[in-house]
């Protein structure tokens, strides 16, 4: 097993913290990333321009679940100004894990899926 596997990545991903749907959502979307065989459906209550609420369903690789379960986690309550300062190295921060080249876009997955949602 690489590092990558070990510590808050499996715990994450094994109990994702905001999985679930919300009944009424301002945003969703669906999304998925065919090279890897990630696909989340997520939904975003916004009010006054703050996440009030996040939650994530579907399938994926343990990098792109648990980084979903972490950053959803982390924008709860956040300006939506935030998303535009969240790039590979705040998201390597938040998991605790450094990431190599060819996982980059499961990583961002959950940061790309929120941007196409919201259109950031």
């Amino acid at each position: 097993m690489t590092d990558i596997y070990k510590g808050n990545i499996l715990e994450h991903n094994k109990n994702p913290r905001n999985f679930g749907s919300l009944k009424k959502p301002t945003h969703s979307g669906s999304f998925n990333n065919p090279l890897c065989g990630d696909s989340i459906i997520v939904d975003i209550l916004v009010k006054s321009k703050k996440i009030i609420d996040i939650k994530f369903r579907g399938s994926g690789c343990a990098i792109s679940i648990a980084s979903s379960s972490m950053l959803y986690d982390f924008l709860k309550g956040k300006d939506l100004k935030v998303l535009k300062k969240i790039d590979k190295q705040f998201m390597e921060k938040l998991i605790n894990v450094k990431i190599s080249e060819g996982r980059v876009k499961c990583l961002m997955f959950p940061v790309n899926s929120l941007n196409n949602i919201l259109n950031i």
